[in-house]
């Protein structure tokens, strides 16, 4: 397999809060025990298995890109397509560094993504996605209900959480509700 690919996949939009892109990728995916990765952000992580290691080395060789899904579980080790959820974050794969216990990288959230099909299990998971893009109102209700959860998180920060302050700064500069929805 070459480059992750793309190719059309016409689909009606569904309703709601989010939108799927017209645009199949593969991508080898690595799933995450206790973490989740969200568009935008940036996150340290630790992987160890020999799949995640060969998707990891294998995107590296591609395009530096992964898709990252939490497991329902952590407890298990072998994941096969009932222990991930449908929806995680492609992600880019801003550096790595071999340890004897597998591979820390630091990866930068791109977008979210929702698995259409599962296209192998070994040497490693890769899957084909359909990108998500988020779906947002306008006006005076979103702009009230921003100053209220910006409102709440500072509240939540005055009362001793342990939240480190430029993150507490950025939550409340941001004007993008996705993106204060993912930093809260």
């Amino acid at each position: 397999m070459a480059d992750a690919e793309s190719t059309p996949h016409p689909e009606p939009a569904p309703h709601g809060g989010r939108e799927t892109s017209a645009q199949i990728r593969r991508l080898p995916l690595v799933p995450l025990r206790d973490d989740v990765v969200f568009p935008k952000l940036i996150v340290p992580l630790s992987v160890g298995r020999r799949t995640s290691i060969a998707a990891i080395t294998t995107a590296m060789d591609r395009d530096k890109q992964v898709l990252l899904v939490a497991q329902k579980d952590p407890q298990i080790d072998d994941t096969v397509e009932k222990d991930l959820y449908a929806i995680g974050a492609i992600a880019e794969i801003n550096g790595m560094r071999q340890t004897p216990a597998g591979v820390q990288m630091l990866v930068a959230g791109v977008q979210r993504a929702k698995i259409v099909r599962f296209t192998q299990f070994k040497p490693f998971i890769e899957v084909e996605v359909e990108v998500i893009t988020d779906q947002v109102g306008e006006g005076l209700e979103m702009e009230a209900h921003m100053r209220s959860v910006k409102s709440l998180y500072e509240k939540y920060v005055e009362s001793g959480a342990a939240v480190a302050p430029e993150v507490a700064a950025t939550v409340s500069k941001t004007d993008d509700p996705v993106y204060l929805a993912d930093l809260v």
